[in-house]
């Protein structure tokens, strides 16, 4: 609060849907959200001096617009996840408190408090009324997560990753353990929303997100009372998660691997797990196409991107399996030949429960560049 003397204190938030939602102004004021569903959903371009604490999601990159006394269908009762937020410093995103010497205090009380409660707003999400919402419920709670640029009022927008990505500096990640003692499934850093919306097969599933998943810097940051495993994991969503990259100056990894493994900038690049495929409609569609041999000139197309079909090269190749995906190991003949993307954090005995972050560290001269690419227009 305001306290008259030029300065804001005590600027506490529990038991929210969202604990504050930054939109202009000042992005460094200290916020302190509590046990809400989202800590601070932020639609600005930076935000800075946050200790959220047992959130459902710490920082979520977006804007919320949805009120407990806003009717159903008007305007305003849509919310939106997007890449306005280009850097996250000097913050701390606690999972779980630490033991006050009562015994654990999340454990005390085993809620979700990500989304899809019972309670008015049932937790963030992202949508409206009229196209259906989509909750944050793949953990039950997370420090960041983030996402991919639903924008209200156009829907999905294809932007390009060769000029945006997440940066996230100086932030300290405390307190989150892949699954804790009431099973709840956590980690410090999440994208579950990063591609939503692509390979969806429900109605107005477009509505949401994008298959580009934009990447994430981080640099001099910390995992404290966090295993390795945890820190990070790339969502299975959709077969578009495939495409998720983060790119670490060792912060996540907490140890130096040989310096083969960093690219040309000295960053470690880690990459989904998850093979990228096609949305199985595209395949369905591009296969039948292809089987039945049909010209690019034939009627329709389904799914099938008109450029796939025009192509004899893409055409065949959407039907067999082998020349889809990206690359995750050497070839022969090339600069990379040794290169391999492998698990690096799965020992049994370090991870006990058995948590699969889905993230591969990529050595050896293997890497991945993000390019600018227009597909050309039909003629």
């Amino acid at each position: 609060a305001y306290t008259g003397d030029g300065a804001w204190r005590n600027n506490r938030a529990m038991g929210n849907a969202v604990g504050y939602d930054v939109r202009s102004g000042c992005t460094s004021l200290k916020l302190l959200p509590y046990r809400n569903s989202a800590g601070v959903t932020v639609g600005t371009s930076e935000i800075s001096n946050v200790v959220a604490a047992e959130n459902g999601m710490g920082i979520v990159p977006g804007i919320w617009t949805t009120f407990p006394d806003e009717k159903f269908n008007l305007v305003k009762d849509k919310l939106g996840s997007g890449t306005v937020l280009d850097l996250i410093s000097n913050c701390t995103l606690i999972g779980r408190t630490p033991d006050d010497g009562s015994g654990d205090v999340r454990s005390a009380n085993c809620d979700t408090w990500s989304g899809g409660g019972e309670a008015w707003h049932d937790g963030f999400k992202i949508g409206g009324s009229m196209c259906g919402f989509r909750h944050f419920d793949e953990y039950a709670y997370s420090g960041l997560s983030y996402s991919g640029p639903y924008n209200i009022g156009s829907g999905s927008k294809y932007g390009g990753v060769y000029d945006f990505r997440y940066n996230v500096e100086g932030v300290t990640f405390y307190g989150f353990s892949g699954y804790d003692s009431c099973g709840r499934k956590n980690v410090a850093i999440s994208n579950e929303m990063a591609v939503d919306g692509e390979g969806s097969s429900w109605v107005g599933g477009a509505h949401f997100g994008k298959s580009t998943c934009y990447p994430v810097q981080l640099r001099k940051s910390n995992f404290s009372n966090t295993p390795t495993y945890a820190r990070l994991r790339f969502s299975e969503s959709t077969v578009q998660a495939g495409l998720c990259t983060v790119y670490d100056d060792g912060s996540l990894l907490g140890y130096q691997p040989e310096d083969a493994s960093t690219n040309a900038q000295g960053m470690y690049q880690l990459v989904s797990g998850t093979r990228h495929e096609w949305p199985t409609p595209t395949l369905t569609d591009c296969t039948s196409w292809e089987d039945l041999d049909y010209t690019e000139e034939e009627v329709g197309g389904g799914s099938c991107l008109w450029w796939l079909r025009f192509y004899d090269t893409l055409k065949k190749s959407i039907n067999t399996e082998s020349r889809r995906g990206v690359v995750r190991t050497g070839i022969q003949g090339t600069g990379y030949a040794d290169g391999v993307c492998e698990e690096f954090a799965d020992d049994a005995d370090t991870n006990p429960a058995g948590f699969d972050n889905n993230a591969l560290l990529c050595r050896n001269g293997l890497e991945y560049v993000h390019l600018q690419m227009n597909v050309p227009e039909k003629r």
